[in-house]
């Protein structure tokens, strides 16, 4: 691995995953295929799929993507730029300076957040936010992700975005 670190000029990689906040191993954690994650987006309320799209596509944090505000979404460089998050309720600073990043917009990222912007650029700072303009929490939002991959993928979904339970997404 050391040459290609070398070669290639990124980061090494850590030498141990880290533990997820539910206590399992981020390495356990099987990421979805672009199936399963269209499949998703299918079955997502309207009013969520863009900010499903944006969470599948970016690789932001959750925090991230609740923090995202409009004066960070770069439509004509087609960047999204990540430098404030929500921890608990709060905006907050990112965890470290290397959490500060420019991400480049894939076309869908750029068409779901075009789409996202005739609904609350004028309302709210926040790109993802309710009616009366406020941050809105993403829990209850209408999405069985275990029960859409039990159904079409018959596997069992152990991923951050399903609750303990495997019903809802947040």
């Amino acid at each position: 691995m050391r040459p290609a670190v070398r070669t290639h000029r990124s980061p090494a990689p850590p030498s141990a995953a880290k533990a997820s906040r539910a206590g399992r191993w981020d390495s356990d954690v099987p990421p979805l295929s672009l199936a399963e994650v269209q499949l998703i987006l299918a079955c997502a309320r309207e009013d969520y799929r863009a900010y499903f799209t944006v969470r599948f596509f970016t690789g932001m944090r959750t925090g991230e993507v609740h923090g995202l505000k409009w004066k960070y979404i770069g439509f004509e460089r087609r960047l999204t730029l990540v430098r404030e998050s929500i921890v608990p309720g709060d905006e907050d600073e990112l965890k470290s300076e290397d959490s500060q990043r420019d991400i480049q917009m894939t076309q869908v990222v750029y068409e779901a957040l075009r789409l996202q912007a005739k609904s609350t650029r004028k309302i709210s700072d926040y790109v993802f936010c309710n009616l009366a303009g406020r941050r809105a929490p993403v829990l209850g939002c209408g999405v069985d992700f275990h029960g859409i991959l039990t159904r079409h993928f018959h596997r069992k979904l152990t991923h951050p975005l399903c609750e303990p339970g495997g019903s809802r997404c947040g």
